[in-house]
């Protein structure tokens, strides 16, 4: 009888859960802020691990023999209060530097913190990052999962040696709290990085890895983003001016909300969607492999004085810019789609391949278009002014008709259709023939050569030219039109009627 209940007693003892063993350790120090505005702080670290530092001093805590469940609070437990009674301090500790010699789990730091050292950090939050010019501060962190800054950053340099996950600095609620003056280096993966405000003076550089997304809610300005593998979104809520984005690998998107100005965008490989909301200045796009799509949505121009906005394309889909062009080189090194513009002025297009559709709702002025090979369709919505068009020839990288770099194309060459809404003054359009001035329709007109100094022959010829309104010249000096192709021009109407030439106008040049 006996050993039956023994039985029954052990059957029970099976039944009991058995719980794990847990260590409870918290180690505080409390001290008064002297080297700030003697606020009264509390150091805390629950789980495994010691802090060292000295008495009432925020210069150096060592932390040691922690685990990714140890926990670091630095906290205000109360403000300095004056002999009236009022408070005399800002509720913040100001921290200068955190050694932590293994990995940690969460750090919370009510207050500003200049210099941080870990190996992997699960989260850190904070106030700011306050480094200043003669003394930067430093956040050297092998991993981090989290990473926030709840008000300004500046003068820190941030190094992640491997992946990081959500970092978000910066706060667009406040006026200062930018940004500045700072550089971060990333060795591997991105997950989000987040400037929730303006980006000043400083560097972004990812050296490996994937960046996922950057996210800036502010302008960029005299800052320089630099991703060295491929980078999936890159989005700016601001404006840009004088700054530099460059990616080396494959990028998916690049969004500016806002005007761009005296910049450089530069992909080696290729960029699928490329959204620009407002102008876009003085700044040049260079594309070396494929841009799918891209939109611009305001102006496209540059200073008179100069030529400084220069977009240099590989391979492109379409362009699309629902304003104007002003003072503009675009040299697309194979086909293009197409393009579509508002006005345009002093444009300087050169396309290596064939133009699928060029068109605008307004006036086409000041403007050279040259495609080494076929253009199918030019449709100008207003006036044609001061302009040539010519196929068979791509005008080099110096953006000019002089022959000096000119490329010649070969075999068949067509120009199928041009329509311009008004009128056509001063312009040439034109297949096959090489100017010596600069303007066709004269006796210096040329068919073209090759390098043995034999004609060029195959067939080359403009398939229709309509114009709304007239066909002129304004009898200048210098200025002239001419409608030329060396097998000729279909057909030319003008105000609906078929056009008849006149001494002023070239339809196929006599040799």
């Amino acid at each position: 009888m006996t050993d039956i209940l023994m039985m029954k007693y052990n059957q029970k003892l099976l039944d009991l859960e058995l719980l794990e063993s847990r260590q409870l350790l918290s180690f505080v120090v409390v001290g008064v802020e002297i080297n700030g505005d003697g606020d009264t702080y509390e150091i805390r670290l629950d789980g495994p691990g010691i802090f060292d530092t000295a008495a009432n001093s925020l210069e150096l805590i060592t932390v040691t023999g922690t685990t990714a469940k140890s926990n670091l609070r630095i906290v205000v437990l109360g403000k300095n209060i004056d002999q009236n009674g009022q408070s005399t301090s800002n509720g913040m500790v100001d921290v200068d530097t955190i050694s932590i010699t293994e990995n940690i789990g969460n750090i919370i730091i009510e207050g500003s913190i200049k210099k941080i050292t870990a190996e992997t950090i699960k989260s850190l939050k904070v106030d700011s990052f306050s480094g200043n010019s003669d003394a930067p501060g430093v956040v050297d962190v092998q991993k981090i999962n989290a990473l926030t800054a709840l008000s300004k950053v500046t003068y820190t340099n941030f190094t992640f040696r491997d992946k990081v996950g959500t970092i978000k600095l910066g706060n667009r609620k406040q006026e200062d709290g930018t940004v500045t003056n700072s550089h971060f280096t990333f060795h591997n993966d991105v997950k989000n990085l987040i400037i929730d405000n303006h980006l000043g003076s400083s560097q972004i550089t990812q050296l490996d890895g994937v960046a996922k997304r950057y996210l800036i809610n502010g302008n960029v300005a005299d800052s320089a983003i630099h991703v060295y593998g491929d980078a999936k979104t890159l989005a700016i809520n601001g404006n840009v001016a004088h700054s530099t984005i460059h990616v080396y690998g494959e990028a998916k998107a690049l969004a500016i909300n806002g005007a761009v100005s005296r910049s450089d965008f530069d992909f080696d490989m290729s960029l699928k969607k490329l959204n620009v909301k407002e102008e876009w200045i003085d700044t040049t796009l260079d594309v070396k492999e494929t841009l799918t799509r891209s939109s611009f949505k305001s102006v496209i121009s540059s200073d008179p004085s100069e030529i400084a906005t220069q977009i240099s394309i590989k391979t492109i889909g379409r362009i699309n810019i629902k304003n104007d062009i002003i003072q503009t080189r675009i040299g697309i090194d194979s086909d293009i789609a197409k393009m579509t513009a508002g006005n345009v002025d002093g444009l300087a297009l050169r396309v290596n391949g064939n133009l699928g559709i060029f068109s605008t709702r307004g006036s086409l002025d000041n403007t050279i278009i040259s495609v080494l090979n076929n253009i199918n369709t030019i449709k100008v919505g207003k006036n044609l002014q001061q302009t040539v068009i010519v196929a068979g020839i791509n005008i080099g990288e110096d953006y000019l008709l002089n022959r000096e770099d000119d490329q010649l194309g070969r075999g068949d060459l067509l120009i199928k259709k041009v329509i311009i809404g008004n009128n056509l003054v001063n312009s040439s359009i034109a297949v096959s023939i090489l100017s010596k001035n600069g303007y066709f329709g004269d006796a210096l007109d040329t068919r073209f050569i090759d390098d043995q100094g034999n004609e060029i022959r195959a067939k080359q010829e403009i398939r229709l030219i309509k114009v709304g309104g007239t066909i002129s010249t304004t009898g200048i000096s210098g200025e002239s039109y001419a409608l030329v192709a060396e097998d000729g021009i279909d057909k030319i109407t003008s105000k609906g009627k078929i056009y008849i030439d006149n001494p002023d106008g070239v339809r196929v040049p006599v040799w």
